[in-house]
């Protein structure tokens, strides 16, 4: 495959294959009515993709490099380019091969509107591929809000009024911070002449880059844009105080959606904080402010998470409340900003991934069964089927850091990141929120997995569905392992991550093409 095609176009062939399905799906669902066609150019596309990136991400992390691509030969700082590092290519991998399996398991989910919403699963995938993949504050911007756009559309997918709501005020809020957000860009851009990450880091650290100077006051600037970008953070990542929105949006939205929006979409904005304060603005002392507020904000959103777990009711919210207090801890670990921390961060966002989708996708074949998101009606349906029971067993037991589930390995190697970098009384302070999960999670296996069942019998579970709880249930089992066995790389990944020069270099090199030219 290597000598076929180059791994430096697996990003742009991403995005212009799901770009072409987006278009082409509802022609091809108006043309044919057929929901099969649908299905299978949808499999057929989003396999691909992830077949592509996951190809990448095992090409980068063994060559110990990162790649880089030009679109409309237009060399940086003018044009927009890719830059895809090990960190880049670890969620880029992630997420492709997550939203196919979500894919797979909609076969079995979704009754109505296919083109509709196979479309805007593959608009969102472009939304978050293109957030981990651009070397551009304003693509980057633009990324951001083509995935929010299709988040807020697939949360509301179903039309009920509770869901109709959760999606405006979504939406709302969401414009808001995204527009904060380009305010900063625009004050950025009016300093240091350019949108380029590269350029700007190179400029931020005092060095010179091709084309572009600085006019202005640049710690003005830098104060702005920082602040603007947290608060966008904050949002997209679901991190006090901005998390108020996610237990009715990624409850009200459709299962496989709620798992998408829990496991992939706000690890975007994790990536996003990992980015901006450890490679482009690293080492400053505004990133140094912000990233010692972060450990902050993020320590408080991991406590106001697990406590409310250890209340909720409804299970979906109660799942998205573990949402919270995951992405708490993601932000705490990534605002360490060490190498092995960063490192270590992102295979945790990659680790609850897998997990989430398998704790939504598992509810999900029991809430549509009795027709119920409430625990006690819900009490038993995982005793009574083991298809709810297996997977959302593993699912919990991984969440709450069972060995040798993923996330136990994941958790771990977080504390001792926590630890190592600001010393081990913080690493405790971190475990409690784990601790107070652990028992929101061991009620709920225990209502919905132990407690007898009085219902009707299960319905025949569809076989896409099933696949799909298999693969993911695997993935628990095997992938915290792979986290601990392959830990030098991670501490490799940590490293390119945070090495500015690194990522500097290769836009660098291009951009002296159009100076010479």
């Amino acid at each position: 495959m290597g000598l076929a095609l180059g791994i430096e176009l697996v990003p742009p062939l991403s995005i212009a294959s799901l770009t072409m399905l987006a278009f082409a799906n509802p022609l091809i669902g108006i043309a044919t009515r057929s929901r099969r066609v649908v299905e299978v150019l949808s499999l057929l596309v989003l396999g691909f993709v992830a077949m592509l990136n996951a190809w990448m991400f095992l090409e980068i992390v063994e060559r110990g490099t990162r790649i880089s691509y030009i679109f409309g030969a237009w060399p940086p700082p003018l044009g927009i380019a890719y830059e895809i590092d090990g960190g880049a290519a670890l969620l880029s991998a992630t997420i492709s091969s997550i939203m196919f399996l979500l894919a797979v398991y909609s076969l079995g989910y979704v009754e109505e509107k296919h083109h509709l919403y196979y479309t805007l699963l593959a608009v969102i995938e472009v939304g978050m591929l293109g957030t981990v993949y651009t070397c551009d504050v304003f693509h980057l911007f633009v990324m951001l809000e083509v995935a929010s756009i299709a988040a807020y559309t697939l949360v509301a997918f179903e039309r009920g009024k509770r869901a109709i709501f959760a999606a405006l005020r979504y939406g709302i809020y969401g414009a808001l911070a995204t527009t904060i957000f380009l305010l900063g860009i625009a004050y950025l851009y009016a300093c240091f002449g350019t949108v380029n990450m590269a350029d700007l880091a190179a400029k931020i650290h005092g060095e010179s880059f091709p084309v572009t100077n600085v006019v202005g006051i640049p710690e003005i600037a830098l104060a702005i844009f920082s602040f603007a970008c947290l608060w966008m953070v904050l949002y997209k990542s679901a991190v006090f105080p901005n998390h108020f929105w996610l237990p009715d949006a990624h409850s009200e939205a459709p299962t496989p959606v709620s798992a998408l929006l829990s496991g992939l979409l706000v690890a975007t904005g994790i990536y996003v904080y990992a980015r901006i304060f450890t490679t482009i603005v690293g080492g400053t002392g505004i990133a140094n402010l912000v990233l010692r507020l972060g450990f902050v904000l993020g320590m408080v959103t991991a406590f106001l998470g697990s406590l409310a777990m250890l209340v909720e009711r409804d299970v979906k919210r109660f799942i998205a409340y573990s949402t919270i207090a995951n992405m708490g801890l993601a932000m705490c670990c990534i605002s360490v900003a060490t190498p092995l921390a960063i490192g270590v961060g992102l295979a945790y966002l990659a680790n609850h991934a897998i997990a989430k989708a398998l704790a939504f996708l598992s509810i999900g074949l029991a809430i549509r069964w009795i027709g119920s998101r409430n625990f006690e009606e819900l009490a038993g349906t995982g005793r009574a089927c083991l298809w709810i029971g297996i997977p959302f067993t593993v699912s919990m037991m991984s969440l709450g850091g069972v060995p040798p589930l993923n996330m136990f390995f994941a958790k771990l190697l977080l504390y001792i990141s926590i630890a190592s970098g600001l010393g081990i009384a913080w690493a405790f302070l971190a475990a409690i929120p784990s601790v107070l999960s652990f028992v929101g999670y061991a009620k709920a296996m225990y209502i919905l997995c132990l407690k007898p069942f009085h219902g009707d019998k299960a319905s025949r579970t569809p076989r896409s569905i099933a696949l799909t709880l298999a693969i993911l249930t695997i993935a628990c089992m095997v992938s915290g392992i792979a986290t601990l066995l392959y830990m030098d790389r991670l501490l490799e990944i940590g490293k390119s991550f945070a090495d500015w020069r690194s990522f500097v270099e290769p836009m660098k090199s291009l951009a002296r093409l159009l100076q010479s030219s």
